[in-house]
């Protein structure tokens, strides 16, 4: 990928993950950390539109793994939730469950295509919603 891509990526969803990644870390500079780790994982994993199923969700997934790895844990691991998704099962599965896609596909006994759909739906459902994200 090359570099005006992953500007392209920050400019569009930097924002939002940064939300999040505020409503999850104790601090500013936990949550700045925790944006920078997610945007290596994408550049080091070469994300691209194309071959995803919703970039958005990807990215959420990468922030919440970043999550768990910048903030230490203190022997109660906090589970991270989105209020917002609670309207939006696949998308919770995926994210907060850590549920592959394939792994969705089975245990619902649908195809990839149907669930690509499905999760297509949800993540437009999600950037319709002008709330906050909340933890």
């Amino acid at each position: 990928m090359t570099q005006d891509y992953f500007k392209t990526l920050y400019a569009r969803h930097s924002k939002m993950l940064y939300s999040i990644a505020l409503n999850i870390a104790d601090s500013t500079s936990t949550a700045e950390m925790i944006l920078i780790k997610t945007f290596q994982k994408a550049s080091a994993q070469n994300i691209s539109p194309l071959d995803r199923p919703s970039l958005c969700a990807i990215l959420i997934k990468l922030l919440f793994e970043s999550a768990r790895e910048v903030i230490p844990p203190d022997g109660s691991q906090k589970i991270i939730k989105l209020k917002q998704f609670e309207n939006l099962p696949l998308l919770q599965k995926m994210l907060c469950e850590q549920l592959s896609l394939e792994n969705h596909c089975q245990e619902e006994n649908v195809t990839t295509d149907a669930a690509r759909r499905s999760l297509r739906e949800e993540v437009n459902m999600l950037r319709k919603k002008k709330e906050v994200i909340q933890v």
